[in-house]
């Protein structure tokens, strides 16, 4: 159970946070010597902001909540609340519950990663309370300042807000000559929402409001009053926590959280303004929601904007508001910059990509766009329909610049900063700060005109449209590829075409394949469609593949974690990142129409699958399906009357039918396409010799190359 987390690729082993984590953890301990050796704690990759204790001992902390933390006291609190979970014993009680929800039976069969982390720290809300005062007393005698324990709390009410909550400002997108007109401006933003005194009826967890009361007891009756921070390194906090946030801003993109991705960068990057990955994070944002707008699927990765608080919304809205013809200028503008700094292949992809949609579907070439010697002609049309400066409408916008131009605040933190927030919106009255004419639809035709090097972007729509002209002329050749042929000979050539294509249906002309997680399942309807992983059969199963693909001349390698040492981290990387690639591969192809999207994890996955040399992963496994017999009653009563068919009744009755499955997808890293997706059923249950079959042939025809 436990080794299904631990091997999923979510957890992190050896790095800088996990080793961080731990020291806070020694120091939290030192009150507790007894437990030193009964607890470990791992980080997980998730954004959810949440930690929970497993009966073994185990405590989590998910890398969403360290990003929002402020201070390495913060961490100490969350790491003496678990630590008291674990002391009094409080998973005993919900340890079925979470076997449950990490075998992914019962209700959470369909429930996604992220949702089951929550459900892993379903307590009663008495036994938070008791947590919460016994991790109070617990890092008061640490040493740590108690005040942090309050402040914990604004982190878990305010964890769904971006790391800052900057007044948005359409700069990042905007030029001498290109500016984003009035109507995608959002004139009214909103509100943070500071309740924290929530119906929790129906919640595991008591609301902030009882939890804040509980700790402001305890801070009042402390004997002493600490005002340590940090006790292990300020400054090695500052650096996992940094760490923290770029996963997090990777993992928004994997999960197709583009404009949360988008925000979260641009404030990053003020603080590190030569960060490459918060610059390609903005190109990999603007390209995916570019790709949504093109399809109209933007609404079913974002829905409304007014479910975002605070300044994001108006990023939501703008996006929301903007076409995809507007969307992909500013990202081809964007994106074109990122190529010329630092000729990243990756990022290249994402530009052609963008520049062929805008060519196939909005008729739009470099022609198209505006260049700084057409600019004035064109300018006077959309200048006066824009913005010259960005100004927000509602009170939390004034709220934020109010607290930016006070020189007095010093260096606030998000947390310190909503508090101001907080006070202005109760004493001031909201006003819309801009009336104007509608603006002109056509302003993303001056995206290009500030770019330097025009030629080079007008060599790139070339090299695109050079692209686009070849898989037309392709696509005609194919098409009357009979066309000159009696109809005779048409019959002849297309009976000899299907047979070709027969011969080619797995050939890949590949010398080797990875084997990412092969599973074995038997599913026993019988018990209610009950789903039995069985380890020594799985285990059979990795032998078979070996001995397969050895005797069919094909190089192979299995890349599960129940095969790994202690020393493969190598290989749980490349795992975990094939996983996540074809995880979001996946999340794009269920969208109701194809959308032919790079995935954001595409680099990460060449990476990996230039580490175990081969482009082509198998995700391939066996299905044994045992189905309920109908009518057994009957069939028994029956043959008891005519008794010399009674055995065979009974063989009846006992004897469940079978089908069995051997399936393989084959996907192909380098071109992000799936090559092979088969599924062979047998009416029998399946033999080793049968699915060795099934796999021999599959292993010898990917070793071909295609026939002409």
């Amino acid at each position: 159970m436990v080794d299904e987390l631990l091997m999923s690729g979510r957890v992190l082993f050896g790095d800088p946070v996990s080793i961080y984590v731990n020291k806070v953890a020694e120091k939290v301990l030192e009150s507790s010597p007894e437990l030193k050796g009964k607890l470990r704690f791992y980080c997980l990759k998730s954004n959810i902001t949440n930690a929970f204790t497993t009966n073994q001992g185990m405590i989590f902390i998910t890398l969403g909540l360290i990003s929002q933390l402020e201070n390495e006291a913060q961490l100490a609190y969350i790491i003496a609340h678990e630590i008291t979970h674990y002391k009094r014993k409080h998973v005993i009680n919900s340890y079925v519950e979470s076997d449950r929800v990490y075998a992914k039976k019962g209700r959470y069969k369909y429930n996604n990663y992220d949702d089951n982390i929550i459900r892993l720290s379903n307590y009663s809300k008495s036994l938070e309370l008791e947590c919460d005062s016994v991790g109070f007393y617990m890092l008061e005698q640490a040493g740590y300042s108690i005040k942090s324990a309050l402040s914990v709390f604004d982190v878990l009410q305010f964890s769904h807000l971006p790391y800052e909550e900057i007044a948005f400002n359409t700069s990042m997108f905007e030029t001498e000559n290109f500016k984003i007109p009035k109507k995608y401006i959002l004139d009214t933003i909103t509100p943070i929402v500071f309740e924290d005194d929530t119906d929790d009826s129906k919640s595991s967890h008591p609301n902030i409001s009882k939890r804040r009361s509980k700790v402001k007891r305890f801070m009042s009756k402390a004997k002493k009053s600490n005002t340590n921070e940090y006790l292990v390194s300020k400054k090695e906090f500052a650096t996992v926590r940094k760490l923290c946030r770029y996963e997090a801003i990777r993992l928004n993109l994997k999960n197709r959280e583009y404009v949360k991705a988008f925000y979260n960068s641009n404030v990053l990057l003020s603080e590190n303004p030569n960060s490459v990955f918060l610059e390609k994070s903005i190109g990999k944002s603007l390209y995916g929601i570019f790709k949504y707008k093109t399809h109209n699927k933007y609404y079913s990765i974002t829905g409304d904007y007014e479910d975002y608080e605070g300044q994001i919304s108006a990023l939501y809205y703008m996006f929301y508001e903007m076409d995809a013809v507007h969307v992909g200028s500013l990202a081809v503008s964007q994106l074109w910059r990122q190529y010329n700094k630092n000729k990243d292949e990756n990022i290249k992809l994402l530009l052609d990509d963008i520049i062929k949609e805008l060519i196939l579907n909005e008729g739009l070439t470099f022609e198209s766009y505006k260049t700084k010697i057409e600019i004035e002609a064109f300018k006077q049309k959309i200048i006066d329909d824009s913005l010259k400066q960005l100004e927000l409408a509602k009170v939390d916008t004034v709220a934020v610049s109010e607290i930016e131009q006070n020189e007095g605040d010093g260096e606030l933190s998000k947390y310190d900063k909503l508090r101001k927030i907080k006070e202005i919106q109760s004493d001031m009255e909201t006003e819309e700060l801009f009336t104007g004419v509608d603006d002109n639809v056509e302003f993303h035709l001056l995206a290009f005109a500030d770019l330097v090097g025009n030629e080079k972007l007008k060599s790139e729509f070339d090299f695109v449209q050079e692209i686009i002209n070849q898989e037309k002329k392709d696509k005609e050749a194919f098409e009357n590829r009979f066309e000159n042929l009696s109809p005779h000979k048409q019959r002849k050539a297309k009976r000899k075409e299907l047979k070709t294509e027969g011969k080619n249906e797995f050939s890949l002309g590949a010398n080797k394949i990875i084997f990412v997680d092969p599973e074995y399942f038997v599913v026993d309807e019988r018990k209610g469609v009950k789903l039995v992983n069985s380890e020594d059969k799985k285990f059979k199963f990795y032998s078979q593949i070996e001995k397969v693909s050895e005797a069919s001349g094909l190089e192979s390698e299995i890349l599960s974690a129940k095969k790994f040492n202690s020393g493969d981290a190598e290989s749980y990387n490349n795992l975990a990142a094939f996983n996540d690639w074809v995880g979001e591969r996946m999340d794009h192809d269920n969208s109701s129409e194809k959308l032919n999207i790079i995935p954001s994890e595409t680099e990460y996955a060449l990476i990996a699958s230039n580490n175990v040399g081969t482009e082509y992963i198998s995700y391939s496994g066996v299905v044994i399906y045992k189905e309920k017999k109908d009518n057994i009653g009957g069939t028994l009563l029956y043959t008891i009357i005519i008794y010399p068919l009674l055995p065979l009744g009974i063989y009846y009755a006992v004897t469940p039918s079978y089908y069995s499955y051997y399936y393989t997808m084959v996907y192909s890293v380098k071109t992000g396409k799936k090559v092979i997706n088969k599924i062979y059923e047998m009416k029998i249950k399946a033999n080793e010799g049968n699915i060795n079959s099934f796999m021999y042939q599959t292993m010898v025809d990917m070793q071909k190359e295609k026939e002409e």
